[in-house]
Order: structure tokens, then sequence, then C-alpha cells
């Protein structure tokens, strides 16, 4: 049988090694999308396609080890939640992070379908999401202010 305490130090790295990756896949993929807006052709092009298929390569799996290891993370020490008020702030934030990658798949889906892309303010907005949700999570899970 393993403690806790020698495996759980292994699963909060490799949670911020995946939330790392999973970070820099969705920081791509809006720029991708905000340079599709810009010069609406280059969603038709054969490298934007494969750029995508690239990021999203990352993107998914990275989404998928995040979630595992931050789950299993809050199943090594149920605890976290009990009386963490920074850990119940968190989590609507980490849906939303979730939501904005669905939100982002299915936005280059819709490119590379030849639908209308959105205009340049919601792309724009849709690149801020995932540093402003990052930002706050950041802050709840390093200071845990309450």
């Amino acid at each position: 049988m393993f403690e806790v305490a020698s495996i759980y130090p292994w699963i909060k790295a490799f949670h911020v090694i995946a939330i790392v990756t999973w970070m820099a896949a969705m920081f791509a993929m809006t720029r991708l999308l905000v340079a599709a807006e810009a010069d609406p052709h280059t969603a038709q092009a054969g490298g934007f396609e494969r750029l995508a298929q690239s990021i999203r390569a990352w993107m998914n799996p990275a989404m998928t080890a995040t979630l595992v290891f931050g789950t299993t993370l809050v199943v090594l020490e149920p605890g976290w939640l009990r009386g963490q008020g920074w850990l119940m702030a968190k989590l609507p934030l980490v849906f939303g992070m979730f939501a904005v990658h669905g939100v982002l798949v299915r936005s280059v889906r819709d490119l590379l379908q030849g639908k209308d892309p959105r205009s340049s303010t919601y792309q724009r907005t849709l690149a801020t999401a995932p540093f402003i949700l990052l930002a706050l999570i950041a802050v709840l899970a390093v200071v845990k202010p309450f």
C-alpha cells in the first residue's frame, strides 16, 4: 500500500504540468482564431486545419489530464472540500475554463466548415478569457484568501 504523503506531491506536479500545457494550447488556439478573423482566407488554407489539429492534439489531452489529476488530488485529500472557501470559489472558474475550451473547439470547427467567423471583438474577448480565468484560479490556489 502506498502512503498519500508520498504520492500527493507527484500528482500535484503532474496537475501543474497538465495545466501549463492546457493553457499554452488554449492561448495558441485563441491566437489562431484571431488571425483567422483578420484574414478570412486563412481558415480555408490547409495549413490552418493542420495547425488547429496540432494544437487540439495537445489541448484536449491536457484538459483531460488536468481534470484527472485535480480530481485525484481532492480524492487523496477529501478534507479540501470542507471549509475551503478558496476551493469552492475556484471550481466554478475551472468549469468556466472547460466552457471556454469547448467554445474554442467549436469556433475552429465552424471556421473549417466555412461558417462566418465571429467579430474581431468577440474573438479578442474570447482570447482574454483563458488568461483572466487562469489569473483568478492561480490567486485562489496559491494565496487561498478564504
